[in-house]
């Protein structure tokens, strides 16, 4: 059996490159597996910080108007936010406005039972305009909805005086898009006991709070075929339970990663193991 041990945080060695959600191990020499044996790769066990963020710079931005009439426009650090996160956030942002004071200008809470959410508009005139906010798709409110959630409209809400300062969105909002944690690899096809092939070699569920650590040790491992037999690179990319690539904000200049180890292992399959 051969021991793969993969760092993401390891920025200093030369042999390991890495990207928001994915390393690349470079081996010198070269892993040489004999031609004549067939070889398995499986996840040993993985340690993954839970910081997926849910707001980047794609959906980062809040424009909203004040009594005065006066526009103001709110970007929020990309990272991983509650409701109570983002309150916090505009909480400070307004005081800096007020000179220190709070404003109470807008705050939002959940609807438990439907996973949508409610903003509350706490003085008379203030707006959202919603076409501009990219934040509030996330939070379930569409880019033309107004105050009654018809469709169509110039994406204004607020405490206007025919509404209590209250609006409710019309979809579910999105905070936690990520469920679980597809691990792919490049050097594996399939899993050899008779499933469709995949480069998938572990599906690891999300059970831990955001910013804590999953510390994951499969019970029944995926068994994958390792599909060539000099292994000169090993590339290690992170997905989402639909398999699509995680979006870390990377490439939007947002400087955000997950940090990520894992033990894997190489091992010759026999009649026995099959």
């Amino acid at each position: 059996m051969i021991t793969l041990f993969i760092d993401n945080s390891i920025t200093t060695n030369k042999l390991v490159n890495t990207t928001g959600n994915q390393v690349t191990n470079f081996y010198k020499p070269t892993i040489i597996l004999d031609d004549k044996k067939k070889y398995e790769l499986r996840l040993v066990s993985a340690s993954i910080v839970y910081c997926v963020p849910n707001i980047t710079s794609k959906n980062n931005k809040l424009v909203y108007k004040t009594s005065d009439n006066v526009t103001h426009t709110f970007l929020f650090d990309s990272g991983l936010y509650s409701l109570d996160d983002i309150n916090l956030q505009i909480a400070l942002f307004t005081m800096k406005l007020a000179n220190g004071n709070d404003m109470g200008l807008l705050s939002f809470s959940p609807d438990q039972a439907t996973s949508k959410i409610y903003v509350t508009f706490s003085s008379a005139n203030t707006s959202i305009d919603c076409s501009q906010s990219t934040v509030m798709q996330t939070l379930g409110f569409p880019i033309d909805m107004d105050n009654d959630g018809n469709s169509n409209s110039n994406g204004i809400i607020g405490n206007f005086s025919y509404k209590n300062g209250m609006v409710k969105s019309t979809q579910k909002a999105y905070l936690n898009p990520i469920q679980s944690f597809l691990v792919q690899t490049n050097i594996t096809t399939g899993n050899y006991l008779g499933s469709d092939p995949s480069s998938i070699i572990a599906s690891i569920p999300i059970n831990v709070l955001p910013g804590s650590t999953i510390q994951y040790t499969p019970v029944h491992p995926i068994r994958t075929l390792i599909n060539v037999k000099h292994i000169y690179d090993l590339t290690i990319t992170l997905l989402d339970q639909f398999g699509n690539m995680i979006d870390m904000g990377t490439n939007n200049g947002d400087n955000v990663a997950e940090d990520f180890s894992l033990c894997l292992s190489i091992t010759e399959l026999t009649d026995s193991s099959l």
